[in-house]
């Protein structure tokens, strides 16, 4: 948790989503063209959830319902859209009067590098290297991150799948991507090698 020091560390993706149709691009560009915050892989202390809840709950009165943007209208019903309640919290704060810059009430660095987290949205086998011992490097920034993250029915993409084959026995597979997978031997999933399943067929 070093790394962390009280700051929320959050993932990055190639593409904005949810996007609402009439707001100007928050998110600036970067080397790595990871931009867009991605509330499925974040590390942080308990008193830095505790500070983003409190200002997601501030700004929609029906936490966690928040609204999503339809063109340039709010829906009128609940949505619990979690990716858009944290980045619209990311984005609650007051601008600097020099730089104009945005003083964000929250205490975060998005992780652009993939050094922790890399999200596979829009991803393909060619934007990673597996190296000898079995890890998977992201070309563009040369790191090697952590956790490879799949976005919701991602679990299904060929990626994953592919990604899931060639992973040295100690990664962790969640079980969703494991059996969602239908492709992936069984066998290689539960135990890391096809010929010796470590879990017993009833």
């Amino acid at each position: 948790m070093a790394y962390v020091s009280g700051t929320l560390v959050i993932g990055t993706e190639l593409e904005w989503n949810p996007k609402p149709a009439y707001q100007h691009d928050p998110w600036p560009p970067t080397p790595s063209m990871l931009r867009y915050p991605n509330s499925g892989v974040v590390m942080g202390t308990r008193a830095s959830f505790a500070r983003i809840r409190d200002i997601q709950r501030a700004q929609f009165s029906k936490f966690p319902c928040c609204s999503r943007v339809i063109r340039v209208d709010a829906t009128p019903w609940c949505v619990v859209e979690a990716q858009l309640c944290t980045q619209s919290a990311l984005q609650n704060g007051t601008f600097d009067p020099i730089t104009h810059e945005l003083i964000s009430s929250v205490d975060y660095k998005l992780d652009h590098n993939a050094t922790l987290f890399l999200s596979l949205h829009k991803m393909n086998m060619s934007d990673l290297e597996q190296l000898p011992n079995g890890k998977f490097m992201f070309r563009r920034t040369g790191t090697v991150p952590c956790v490879l993250h799949t976005n919701g029915a991602g679990s299904k993409s060929p990626l994953l799948a592919e990604l899931a084959r060639r992973a040295p026995p100690s990664s962790y597979i969640p079980l969703r991507a494991k059996f969602e997978n239908t492709s992936l031997p069984v066998a290689k999933l539960l135990s890391g090698s096809p010929e010796e399943p470590s879990v017993e067929k009833r």
